[in-house]
């Protein structure tokens, strides 16, 4: 039996350790403690389900909008279900068709997918944030048409490359495939993955992806076979800025952006790369007809900037102690004597309205002496 919730309407970053844009789903209808050994429970609009610390098993939903599974220090998922079909392999979270407004929040660890670690589809606004996937044999985590999703201060490491129809270059770590238009990457940090570290692909689905935003970006030994840390396809009117690369594979740029093949109407156009440290003598390749791609690096970028430290208190000065403590005083004596002031007005008003008025009631009564 689950516990169920009053309903109530809440922001999505009203959940504890969540971060990023915020959002809102619908009065929840369940509220569910999953411990690590209870099974998951069946979608249902509005559900949430908080993680305790442990390992949980993989987990698949379809269908049921507004969902919230929130994580903890020590929650685990590991493993993965089974392959549903061709192009669907493995995974440790799957979230099929309509999880609209789905919310994975952290912390919260995936590991050892003999495939995927989340794959979500056709689901508008989505938010994931604070998750750390490891271990996986395809992509670290797959949205395909899922347009103003958010996905903040996320790590993906490790991907193992052996699953069949997947080879080592298509061992992403966030692969945004269709329709990822409006999304926002905040905080991504993918190290060790034979594929690209972020690749975006409207392409892929026959979309065009417009207005997508990613900064703070860390890619350390991404790629492969011809697969540099970034790709883009399809996409316009965005702006990467403020990442790192260490590495691309030799004789490979750090970036590309082309059209998966399907012709210059899913070419990239209006595309800044700005304020980034990528390796010496490489570029962001510009191919099949992609325009208007600026590559301007200015100073670079570290997630590793000195932070400037706090100043610190000034030295005492007891001259000046002194001077503010007489002022004070002062203050208070004036503040007192002004009370007593506005007192004895008060008391000389009310003593002059008797005044007038007892003369004019001896005027009234035909008196001529005051």
């Amino acid at each position: 039996m689950f516990p169920f919730a009053r309903a109530t309407r809440l922001p999505f970053a009203s959940a504890r350790n969540c971060s990023g844009r915020m959002g809102f789903w619908t009065a929840p209808t369940a509220t569910m403690t999953k411990r690590p050994d209870d099974r998951w429970p069946a979608a249902a609009r509005g559900l949430v389900v908080e993680l305790t610390p442990g390992v949980h098993g993989p987990v698949e939903f379809s269908g049921a909008p507004d969902m919230l599974i929130q994580g903890c220090e020590g929650a685990v998922i590991e493993g993965s279900l089974a392959a549903d079909g061709p192009g669907n392999p493995e995974a440790s979270m799957r979230f099929n068709d309509g999880c609209h407004r789905l919310a994975i929040l952290g912390p919260l660890e995936i590991r050892n997918s003999d495939g995927r670690g989340i794959r979500i589809t056709m689901a508008d606004s989505i938010q994931l944030a604070d998750l750390v996937i490891k271990h996986c044999s395809i992509e670290g985590i797959i949205t395909g048409g899922c347009s103003n999703a958010t996905y903040t201060n996320i790590t993906v490491e490790d991907s193992e490359g052996y699953a069949p129809g997947y080879p080592p270059d298509k061992c992403h770590g966030l692969y945004a495939s269709g329709n990822a238009s409006g999304s926002r990457v905040s905080g991504l940090t993918v190290r060790r993955v034979t594929g690209s570290g972020l690749q975006v692909n409207g392409a892929g689905m026959d979309a065009i992806v417009e207005d997508f935003q990613a900064s703070e970006l860390v890619f350390e030994h991404c790629g492969s076979g011809g697969t540099p840390p970034i790709s883009l396809m399809a996409v316009k009117d965005s702006t990467f800025e403020k990442f790192h690369i260490d590495w691309s594979a030799p004789d490979d740029r750090w970036g590309v952006c082309f059209d998966d093949g399907k012709g210059t109407a899913y070419a990239c156009h209006r595309v800044t790369f700005q304020d980034y440290t990528a390796p010496r003598g490489k570029e962001c390749a510009v191919e099949a007809g992609s325009t208007n791609v600026r590559q301007e690096p200015g100073d670079g970028w570290s997630p590793e900037e000195p932070v400037p430290p706090e100043p610190g208190p000034e030295p005492p000065n007891a001259d000046l102690e002194q001077a503010l403590a007489e002022a004070r005083a002062a203050v208070r004596v004036i503040t007192t004597q002004t009370v007593v002031a506005q007192h004895a007005v008060a008391v000389i008003d009310q003593q002059a309205k008797i005044a007038l008025e007892a003369l004019d009631r001896a005027e009234a009564a035909g008196g001529t002496q005051t």
